[in-house]
């Protein structure tokens, strides 16, 4: 209940601030063409790795790529965290 409450805060609080944000400047052609190459050959990749091993698969190695790369970022959250505690005293 309270985590719904605080999400949709921060949702109020994100649509506010896109609504008084000026309008932004349609992207070059130039780098939206690129980007979208790149995503193109991802999700051909990974439909691939779909049809090979099955969808439990797939859905398992998203979510150990997502822990991969915010594991060291989590780290050094919770460690930042506890060095604020001056009680635990952890330097």
């Amino acid at each position: 209940m309270i985590f719904t409450l605080i999400i949709i805060g921060m949702m109020a609080l994100v649509t506010l601030i896109f609504s008084v944000m000026p309008t932004v400047p349609a992207m070059p052609q130039g780098i939206i063409d690129p980007i979208q190459t790149i995503f193109d050959v991802i999700t051909q990749a990974l439909s691939v790795i779909r049809y090979l091993y099955g969808s439990a698969f797939y859905d398992v190695l998203i979510i150990a790529l997502i822990a991969l790369f915010v594991f060291e970022y989590g780290y050094y959250t919770i460690l930042w965290i506890l060095k604020k505690i001056p009680v635990i005293n952890i330097k």
